[in-house]
């Protein structure tokens, strides 16, 4: 493909294991959501219908790794674009404004959804240490360090249930605790909320730790993100006022990588 690729004909897909997000390179902060299990549609009719009205050329994104949904996605996309391509993390990024490199043990090892949030973040924030949590199926809360002027690390981090999936597994492991509605309250009175505040309270728990590791509360940068976090937005913006939440820094990265991908495609 040796022509410009327009902003809005460049679409960026996040993929992960409950639903999908899609955003066009113009239109970063206004992504459509569609949830692999909604009652009311099936995704593999609204996913080929969506594609459709948009009409993207190219589109790259971050699919969940084993897993029989990242097949079926990756067909139906491979369909409606001239040019697809499955984005693995890194061993290093490097843009004008900063390099990212890869410190995990195995690099290559490292999940798309865990290092396209730090390139996300890292361009928006530009300063570290940074703790950057993803609130999703899964939890997972890294660190990037500074190295030089410019210059960061991906350092590892942790990853745990998710939010959802912890009260979920909770039920299913202890069955006389009945999934009822709950609410996240400060001193919970109900088992029900005790529940719902308890799984709030361990989100909140690995963050804090790993803010904690690294020694440096008040220069610690916080980017927060992730289907959980609008539920739980209230706590995290009390107990992080500081902190940058969005829910779409999986995008805001992959935003960084299709810019340069669309200079490769114009070349």
């Amino acid at each position: 493909m040796s022509y410009m690729v327009e902003p809005n004909k460049f679409l960026l897909v996040d993929a992960g294991h409950t639903a999908i997000k899609l955003a066009t390179l113009d239109r970063l902060g206004d992504p459509v959501t569609l949830y692999y299990r909604d009652p009311t549609v099936d995704f593999r009719v609204q996913l080929p219908t969506l594609l459709k009205n948009l009409s993207p050329l190219v589109a790259i994104g971050c699919l969940p790794n084993a897993s029989p949904i990242a097949e079926q996605l990756e067909t139906i996309i491979k369909t409606e674009v001239q040019y697809w391509e499955r984005l693995r993390s890194e061993i290093a990024f490097e843009c004008h404004e900063f390099t990212l490199q890869n410190g995990y043990s195995d690099p290559l090892s490292l999940g798309s959804d865990r290092w396209y949030p730090a390139l996300g973040a890292l361009k928006n924030i530009k300063h570290a240490p940074l703790v950057v949590a993803q609130l999703g199926t899964a939890t997972t809360v890294d660190v990037v360090k500074e190295i030089s002027e410019g210059g960061f690390v991906f350092e590892g981090g942790h990853i745990v249930q998710g939010f959802e999936m912890m009260l979920g597994k909770l039920v299913e492991e202890i069955p006389s605790l009945q999934r009822v509605p709950g609410h996240i309250v400060p001193m919970p009175q109900s088992t029900a909320d005790a529940i719902r505040t308890g799984a709030c309270e361990a989100q909140i728990g690995v963050i804090l730790r790993t803010i904690q590791k690294l020694g440096l509360p008040t220069q610690t940068q916080i980017a927060i993100g992730g289907g959980a976090s609008s539920e739980l937005l209230p706590v995290l913006s009390e107990v992080f006022p500081s902190a940058m939440i969005k829910s779409d820094w999986v995008l805001e990265g992959l935003a960084l990588k299709a810019y340069q991908i669309r200079g490769e495609l114009d070349g």
